[in-house]
């Protein structure tokens, strides 16, 4: 009878056993099969969204030409759909009209801006006199060649709303913000050679009078269209100034 019952015992113990092993084994496929769907979808919406990025970018770009070459109120997003290789309706499903499709390109062209001239910062190896002198020729060379910046500079797009338009006016001054941080990075009162008149000196003052000298020369040099004439001219001002500094 003891033995019977020892037996029944162990056979129970035995299905028991069986049944929570096949329940770990249940929970943890079906951990294991969650994870990869959790994965699988991450991977597809990182693939969408670059998908997305890049259809995006392809519009801005193709939309950029053609506002640099027919100004805003000629470009139709006929156009735009032809240029880009893209319907209409596709484009809708990007950007809600023109105009903020527009302003998509503005900020564009300003953050095209900060990443080639970034590198002139970083650069430790020369000095910040010199940083200073490679940016400001390389600033002025690369908005010369930009004529979305030169059209709103100059707001000669026939529709000025839109050039003049509080999302635009925002992406110019963030670039205003971000030169004269990165400006200030590199500048000390002791490299500009006023260590003895630090009380006297303010960098914040010399950083935004200096832009306010640059975006005079950018209309002057883009709009009126004194660049080419005055180029060398530039060059020779930047380096005789940086110059007399460094002595």
């Amino acid at each position: 009878m003891s033995a019977s019952k020892s037996s029944i015992c162990y056979c129970a113990y035995a299905v028991l056993t069986k049944k929570i092993q096949w329940t770990i084994c249940f929970f943890l496929f079906h951990i294991k099969y969650f994870y990869y769907i959790c994965t699988l979808k991450l991977k597809c919406c990182k693939m969408c969204n670059m998908r997305i990025e890049a259809a995006k970018d392809q519009i801005i770009k193709a939309s950029r030409e053609l506002f640099e070459r027919y100004g805003y109120d000629k470009t139709a997003m006929d156009d735009i759909a032809n240029e880009s290789h893209k319907s209409k309706r596709s484009i809708y499903n990007y950007f809600k009209n023109k105009e903020e499709l527009f302003i998509a390109v503005v900020k564009s062209e300003f953050q095209l801006f900060k990443d080639n001239l970034s590198p002139i910062f970083g650069d430790t190896k020369i000095s910040p006199l010199v940083r200073l002198k490679n940016y400001l020729l390389q600033r002025t060379e690369l908005m010369s060649q930009s004529m979305l910046y030169n059209n709103i500079i100059g707001n000669s797009f026939e529709n000025g709303i839109v050039a003049n338009s509080d999302s635009v006016q925002e992406s110019i001054l963030d670039f205003e913000k971000w030169e004269h941080d990165h400006i200030g990075s590199i500048l000390e009162s002791h490299i500009l050679g006023v260590e003895d008149f630090d009380d006297s000196f303010s960098k914040t003052a010399f950083i935004e009078m200096l832009q306010m000298v640059l975006k005079s020369m950018d209309y002057s040099f883009f709009v009126i269209g004194k660049y080419d004439e005055y180029r060398s001219t530039y060059n020779f001002l930047v380096n005789f100034i940086l110059s007399k500094v460094d002595q």
